[in-house]
C-alpha cells in the first residue's frame, strides 16, 4: 500500500504481511522485476495480574468478591463465578460460604490468551449479637449461632434479640416458676 522506498519496512502488530521489492540497475546491472515475500509477526504471550480474595463477612447484601485482576494492557480480563458465564464484571455473592471466582484474559491483536484460572473466596458466618436487659444492668455476649442458654433462676425474664443485618430469625423461650 505505499510507495518504494530504500527504508526496510518495519511492522509491529502481530498479522501477515507481503513485503515487495525491487531492484533498480544501474549501469552495469538490470532491473529486477517487482517480487514479494510473506512476513509473519506472532502474538506475544498474553499476561495476567491474578485477582485477590476479599476478606468478607456475611451483611445480608451482595458483595464483591475479589480485588481486580489486570490483563496488563495484553486484553480484557474477563471473571465468573463458579460455572456461570464469563464477564468483565466482578463476581458478588450474599450467602456465607465458599466460593471460587475462575478468571482468564482474552488476548487483544497483538497477545495470545491467558488460560483460566481460580482463585478461592470465603464469604464468613457473621457474629450474632445477644442483649439480656434485667434489673441489675444489661448483659452483652457475641457468638455464633446456634446456642443454647439455660437459666439458673427462677423468675420471669424477657429475652429481645436485635438483628437487624439479617433476614430470619428464630426464638425459643421457656419461662421459669
Amino acid at each position: 500500500n505505499g510507495s518504494y522506498s530504500t527504508t526496510l519496512p518495519t511492522g509491529k502488530n502481530a498479522g501477515e504481511y507481503n513485503i515487495y521489492y525491487k531492484v533498480l540497475g544501474d549501469s552495469n546491472h538490470n532491473n529486477v522485476e517487482e517480487q514479494s515475500t510473506k512476513v509473519i509477526i506472532s502474538k506475544k504471550a498474553g499476561s495476567v495480574s491474578a485477582p485477590t480474595a476479599k476478606s468478607l463477612t456475611y451483611t445480608g447484601s451482595a458483595q464483591t468478591l475479589i480485588n481486580a485482576g489486570s490483563a496488563n494492557g495484553t486484553g480484557t480480563i474477563q471473571y465468573k463465578l463458579g460455572t456461570g458465564s464469563y464477564s468483565t464484571s466482578l463476581p458478588t455473592a450474599t450467602a456465607a460460604g465458599n466460593y471460587i471466582v475462575y478468571y482468564k484474559v482474552v488476548g487483544n491483536s497483538n497477545y495470545n490468551d491467558v488460560a483460566e484460572r481460580s482463585i478461592s473466596v470465603t464469604i464468613a458466618k457473621a457474629n450474632n449479637t445477644l442483649t439480656l436487659s434485667a434489673t441489675s444492668g444489661t448483659h452483652v455476649f457475641s457468638f455464633n449461632l446456634p446456642r443454647t442458654l439455660t437459666a439458673s433462676r427462677l423468675g420471669t425474664a424477657i429475652l429481645t434479640i436485635s438483628q437487624p443485618a439479617f433476614s430470619k430469625a428464630s426464638v425459643c423461650s421457656k419461662f421459669f416458676s
